[in-house]
């Protein structure tokens, strides 16, 4: 089971066609859990908030559904990275894949505009992801497109650093790793399943 923590410009609607070429492509059932204030789900979207809508997808998959952890794995992209840890930190899945995460919001936004402003935009959504990585036991990948302008690499390099856990590394040339640019690379999608199949546990 992979739940899809998605990126800050989408919504269920308009990542419908990566799930499914996810699970078509992976061979895995694809559980997306929406935000709220995205697309049709109400409410104030805010790191707590945003935890909690993923929180309840991992405890739904391994209390209802009956999952082993071993067979759940999270995918955060962009700012969907942020509760991805987080729920890995809280021992909820059994490995996490990190594309183009970020240290921080409020390190984005001081890179792009100053550290002033960062302090003032940033509000209750910061997602500390250095110090919450600190506690995650499980697998982790990191992915991230090494022209990325919004979210350097660097970002990644840094969790990286701070890692406890089983952590693997990984650069692309590109700035675009979202899955469906992934699926018109036939490296990038080898990539792609060498992080379910190969970097995350599963059992023999």
């Amino acid at each position: 089971m992979m739940i899809y923590c998605h990126a800050n410009s989408e919504d269920l609607g308009s990542i419908y066609a990566c799930a499914q070429w996810i699970s078509h492509m992976l061979g895995v059932h694809v559980l997306v859990p929406e935000y709220p204030g995205y697309g049709l789900c109400q409410g104030n979207p805010c790191e707590s908030s945003v935890n909690t809508a993923v929180l309840t997808a991992c405890k739904w998959v391994r209390d209802v559904l009956c999952w082993d952890l071993d067979h759940i794995v999270v995918y955060g992209r962009s700012i969907g990275t942020g509760p991805a840890i987080n729920a890995a930190r809280l021992g909820l899945v059994g490995g996490v894949i990190l594309v183009s995460p970020y240290t921080s919001i409020r390190d984005i936004v001081e890179e792009h505009v100053g550290a002033v402003f960062s302090w003032l935009t940033a509000g209750s959504s910061d997602w500390p992801s250095v110090e919450m990585m600190k506690e995650v036991k499980c697998p982790v990948l990191l992915i991230h497109g090494t022209t990325d302008e919004i979210i350097p690499a660097s970002h990644s390099k840094e969790l990286h650093r701070f890692d406890l856990g089983s952590c693997s590394f990984r650069c692309s040339p590109c700035p675009d790793l979202s899955p469906l640019s992934v699926c018109n690379s036939r490296k990038r999608l080898i990539l792609l399943e060498k992080v379910v199949f190969r970097a995350l546990p599963h059992s023999p």
